[in-house]
This record gives C-alpha cells, sequence and structure tokens, in this order.
C-alpha cells in the first residue's frame, strides 16, 4: 500500500496532523512511514499545516527525512493565499476531516483547494473520512473539488459509499495509516511499571472521551463510572489513556475527562501525543474500553481485545470492515454491564 507522500512532487502543503490528537498524529506517521520506505526523492519541501505546527513538527522530528526541509504553517487568510501559489501540490492527510464534528476551518478546506485546482495545483485527497452527517454546503464544495482533485482515497467502507452516492468517481478505499504503525512496547512497559502497574495483573485500559450531546455524554459517562467501580470492586488494574488533548475544543479535550477519573478514583493515566508510544500501550493492556476511532484501530492493530462504544458513523463502519461488529456498542445504549460484557467479562467474572 501507498499513500499520497510516496507520489508527491516539488513543494507540497500537507494538512494533517495537530490539534493534540493521538489519532490525527498517527495518521500523519503512517504517511510518513510510508513515504520514508518508497525512496521518493521528489519533494523539495514540505509545509505543515496544523493547528500548532511547530509542536507537531516537534513530536514528529525524527519521522521526517533529513533533507528536505518543513516548514511549520498556522492557517491565517493571508498566507493562505499566498501558499496558493507558492506551492505545487496540495495533500490532505487524512482523517474524519468532514462530519457533523468538523471545525470552522474543515469547513472552508474544500472551497480553499479547489482554487488550488483552478490553479492548476495537483491536489490529493489521502486515508478520508467523509461521513453523511457533513454539513450539505460543504460536501457540495467537497464534491465539486474532488472532481477535480489528482486522486482521492478514504479509510472507510461508509466515506466510499457517501462519495459514491454524491458522484465521486475513482475512489479508492486504503487501510487508515496508523494500521501500519509498529508500537514502541519498550517505552510501555517502562511508563506502565513507573506508574505502578503489576505486569502480570489484568489491566483494563479506558480511553475515556466526551461526546457533544448532553444526554448521550451523560450516560457515557455514567457507563465509565460503573465499569470502573466494577472494576475495582474485582481487583482488576485500570489505566485511563487520553487520545484528545485538543487545545480550545471542550468535546475533544479527553485528558480532563480522564483527569476526573484518575483524581475520583486514584487510578493513573498514560498520556503521550507519539502514536507509536500509544500503540505500545494498548498493546500491553489485556482489554481496552474505546471510545476513540484510534484507540479502536489501535487495539484492532495489536490484537488487544476491545469493546468500542459507537459514537459516530466512522466507528461503525469500520468495525463492520474489520469482522468486528460483535465489539460494538450504540451510544444510546451503553452502559458499564455492555462495557465489560464486551470485553469478556461481567459482575461476577474474576480474571485470573
Amino acid at each position: 500500500m501507498t499513500y499520497t507522500l510516496s507520489e508527491a512532487e516539488g513543494d507540497v502543503f500537507l494538512i494533517g496532523g495537530g490539534a493534540s490528537n493521538v489519532g490525527d498524529e498517527a495518521i500523519l506517521s503512517g504517511l510518513l512511514k510510508d513515504w520514508r520506505e518508497s525512496g521518493n526523492k521528489s519533494i523539495d519541501s514540505i509545509t505543515l499545516v496544523a493547528h500548532e505546527p511547530e509542536r507537531t513538527i516537534q513530536v514528529h522530528k525524527d519521522e521526517f527525512p533529513d533533507d528536505v526541509p518543513i516548514r511549520p504553517f498556522s492557517p491565517n487568510v493571508s498566507d493562505a493565499l499566498l501558499a496558493l501559489l507558492e506551492h505545487d501540490t496540495f495533500i490532505v492527510g487524512g482523517g474524519g476531516l468532514f462530519s457533523s464534528y468538523m471545525g470552522e476551518l474543515s469547513k472552508a478546506l474544500p472551497f480553499y483547494l479547489r482554487v488550488a485546482t483552478l490553479l492548476g495545483k495537483d491536489v490529493y485527497w489521502t486515508a478520508m473520512g467523509v461521513y453523511p452527517s457533513t454539513p450539505s454546503i460543504v460536501m457540495r464544495g467537497v464534491v465539486g473539488c474532488m472532481a477535480k482533485s489528482q486522486h482521492i482515497s478514504v479509510r472507510d467502507p461508509i466515506s466510499l459509499e457517501t462519495l459514491q452516492r454524491e458522484g465521486v468517481e475513482d475512489v479508492t478505499l486504503v487501510p487508515d495509516p496508523a494500521t501500519t504503525l509498529s508500537p514502541d512496547t519498550e517505552w510501555a512497559e517502562k511508563e506502565m511499571r513507573s506508574i505502578g502497574l503489576v505486569e502480570n495483573d489484568c489491566t483494563i485500559g479506558i480511553a475515556a472521551r466526551r461526546v457533544k450531546n448532553e444526554r448521550q455524554n451523560q450516560r457515557l459517562q455514567n457507563a465509565y463510572q460503573q465499569a470502573i467501580e466494577i472494576l475495582i470492586s474485582q481487583g482488576y488494574q485500570i489505566v485511563l489513556l487520553p487520545f484528545g488533548n485538543h487545545p480550545y475544543e471542550e468535546v475533544e479535550m479527553d485528558h480532563r475527562v480522564c483527569q476526573r477519573y484518575c483524581e475520583e478514583y486514584d487510578i493513573p493515566m498514560i498520556q503521550t501525543e507519539k502514536p507509536q508510544k500509544m500503540l505500545g500501550v494498548v498493546s500491553q493492556v489485556d482489554k481496552v474500553i474505546s471510545t476513540r476511532l484510534h484507540s479502536m484501530i489501535f487495539a484492532y492493530t495489536v490484537n488487544t481485545d476491545f469493546a468500542a462504544v459507537e459514537y459516530a458513523e466512522k466507528v461503525t463502519s469500520l468495525l463492520d470492515y474489520y469482522g468486528k461488529s460483535e465489539n460494538g456498542i450504540p451510544l444510546n445504549e451503553v452502559t458499564g454491564d455492555k462495557m465489560l460484557s464486551k470485553i469478556g467479562l461481567s459482575k461476577i467474572d474474576q480474571y485470573d
């Protein structure tokens, strides 16, 4: 499997990564890994577009080729217009940009890239997520731009179906780039020991988060609490795994949710922006309760038993694609008991 960076040329404007989201960083790591392994020498420079580009470049500093200049870019109107003239290739570097969860910058992106195509620039969409909940005006922009783009790939079947239904042709279904990463098990083992987790005791990782709908969010938080209390009562080890640490989007601040449960129940948390390290942790725990797409993808990749709360279409789609539909729990039906049941535990089970 090859992704767009392995084929790109000239000065590249790469949109992806950032926002302190482990999933976004995992996608970027997968794209960079593919680029290194391809041996592509046709890229002259990369301008990395992210919410906090300097921070993102620091996270991935050992993954960029040494001989290609990497420039940080924070979105702003004047510089973005100038970038249209200064770059040869524009790449949207994957992930679920287009859905009801999308931000204001994502809403403007297809219209910006349509201008790039009118200027004769190459535009690539790689390992994208485009979902039915995308606002209609944005969807029209996406479809119009993709019709003039060089290549389009998506990372889940529902995105493929959505674009085909909208009349977009030549769309390729590819694995999420995160599935190509290798876990940093050495770091994970050391980190888990440092916070007091005992190697031979059963450890449950919980990737906790908020969701937008307040009623559903309250149900989700109640489910976490119920599951945690049952696990503690039966002597299981628990570790909180925040996959999102967004600087300004409240619903994306997973670390705040996890910190709350750390303090309330006196259980540890492992936080890292480096996806290979978090993948290592997921590979070392025994089971994962997932309410982040990439916590589910990580568990699937390293064969860790998991339960996945279906908080969005992309989760349900990938569960079906992976042949793991039985691991899913609809958000409006989630309880702590169901979380534990899906990972083979219940109130009366005892791990040995």
